[in-house]
């Protein structure tokens, strides 16, 4: 009996050091997602680029310890997508198309707006996991986004999910498949942009303008409405 009693002792304070893990880890998730947004103004891009690859370096291993931490996802779905953007893919356009250099950064690219989208869906289930089944046709899609995220603090998830969506359809534009399913990011950032326009200085708003500027099928009216609607904001 008295080995049975140690068993479940130890049983329990193996739960116990589990539950106070989660706990620091959810602590320190939610405050760097309070705080990811310090250095979004600074000029100085060595920092930036810095601080940007230490935090993702951080948030994957708190992934690793704390897998359902819906913080930690944001902040991995977020990070990927600002440094895929922001830095791997300016190094890329320092290149000639074509030459191994611009293929690497390219690669690099795609590799972090794929992982940024993985995230981003990943923590959109925690919500509804019916994003792949919904993701049929735009009114489908459409309609479970409003049945699923109307509240406004979705909007920064829906933002930076769609966000991550098109800077993955603007790397992979020679791949017919991905460029037919840029329709996905122009639901997310729509509704990110219904249920808060004021987010991050109205970039959904701004990003729709620019999609409906692209090269092919351009609907010049609707770009100039939205860009300067978004000046104006």
């Amino acid at each position: 009996m008295r080995k049975i009693a140690l068993s479940l002792a130890a049983l329990l304070c193996l739960s116990q050091v589990g539950c106070i893990k989660k706990m620091l880890i959810a602590g320190q998730a939610s405050s760097t997602r309070t705080a990811s947004s310090a250095l979004d103004d600074t000029a100085d891009l060595t920092v930036a680029r810095t601080a940007a690859m230490n935090g993702l370096a951080t948030a994957e291993g708190m992934h690793k310890l704390s897998p359902n931490n819906e913080d930690v996802l944001f902040n991995l779905t977020k990070g990927w997508t600002a440094y895929g953007f922001a830095f791997v893919q300016d190094d890329m356009d320092k290149f000639e198309e074509g030459s191994e250099e611009y293929e690497l950064n390219k690669k690099l690219a795609r590799q972090a707006f794929d992982r940024a989208v993985k995230y981003g869906v990943e923590l959109m289930g925690h919500t509804d996991d019916g994003f792949d089944k919904n993701r049929k046709n735009e009114a489908t899609l459409k309609k479970w986004l409003k049945e699923n995220f109307d509240d406004k603090e979705d909007a920064e998830t829906l933002y930076w999910v769609g966000a991550a969506w098109f800077s993955r359809v603007s790397i992979a534009r020679d791949e017919p498949a991905m460029v037919g399913d840029l329709w996905v990011a122009v639901a997310l950032m729509q509704q990110s942009y219904e249920l808060n326009p004021e987010y991050n200085h109205y970039a959904a708003l701004s990003a729709l303008a620019s999609f409906h500027a692209r090269s092919t099928t351009a609907e010049l009216d609707e770009a100039k409405k939205l860009f300067e609607l978004a000046l104006q904001k």
